[in-house]
């Protein structure tokens, strides 16, 4: 294993680094967070603890919640349906 693996936290792997040291990379995903994966010198990909997936994705307030805070909310809008027939557009 590199030796500058063992003295501080790492969070950058070429692939063929990676792929060597899989335990170590996850070990480091869980422990420091996002760790970048690179290819001949470009980053290429991201290895993110479950954790950190899940805060990620999921959603910092539901939809509902989303417009009931919004400054919109008191607005009154219509959202009943027409029953009037199609209108005829010119093309």
């Amino acid at each position: 294993m590199p030796a500058h693996s063992h003295s501080h936290k790492k969070n950058s792997w070429q692939i063929q680094e990676a792929k060597t040291y899989f335990s170590k990379l996850i070990h480091c995903a869980e422990a420091y967070g996002l760790q970048i994966i690179t290819r001949q010198g470009h980053e290429v990909a991201v290895v993110l603890s479950k954790k950190e997936y899940d805060k990620l994705v999921q959603p910092k307030t539901s939809l509902i919640e989303f417009f009931a805070n919004s400054p919109l909310s008191e607005i009154d809008i219509d959202t009943k349906r027409s029953k009037d027939s199609m209108r005829e557009v010119d093309l």
